[in-house]
């Protein structure tokens, strides 16, 4: 219960709308504004794949949402020895202005992940706030597979 609260305060600083809900498996997170997601490998930061699919987003939410419910997570740093293997940007349209061209909005970052070679470790970063994440084998293997 105390990581949840705690991911919802970091999320919900950062400008990020949680959805939670109550499932048999236990509580749900979901970063219901993200509209887009930008994959760069850490070798080669140019090369970036980009998931707009409501399908594959839910996947990726689906994954993460596995891993902040069920792994290990503090806010302790990421040993200086990890190599990172990526990055994830999650981002969302900006907000209209008033006076402004819907056409002319650009995409804004809500949060990044970024994860480590062999996938033991991640962390994400939400604004001011950075959590150190360590993924079970099984979900690191899968953080893995999108780079």
């Amino acid at each position: 219960m105390k990581r949840i609260l705690i991911t919802l305060c970091a999320l919900l600083l950062c400008g990020c709308s949680v959805t939670v809900s109550d499932h048999s498996d236990g509580p749900s997170l979901t970063l219901s504004k993200a509209q887009e997601l930008r994959i760069a490998p850490a070798g080669d930061p140019d090369a970036v794949q980009v998931i707009d699919g409501q399908k594959e987003l839910d996947e990726f939410f689906q994954l993460l949402d596995h891993i902040l419910t069920n792994d290990t997570y503090s806010h302790r740093e990421v040993p200086a020895q990890a190599v990172p293997l990526g990055t994830v940007t999650f981002a969302q349209t900006e907000t209209l202005k008033a006076g402004q061209d819907p056409e002319d909005r650009e995409m804004e970052v809500l949060a990044t992940l970024t994860v480590y070679e062999d996938g033991t470790w991640a962390s994400l970063e939400m604004g001011p706030i950075t959590l150190a994440l360590q993924p079970s084998p099984t979900d690191g293997e899968a953080l893995c597979t999108y780079f």
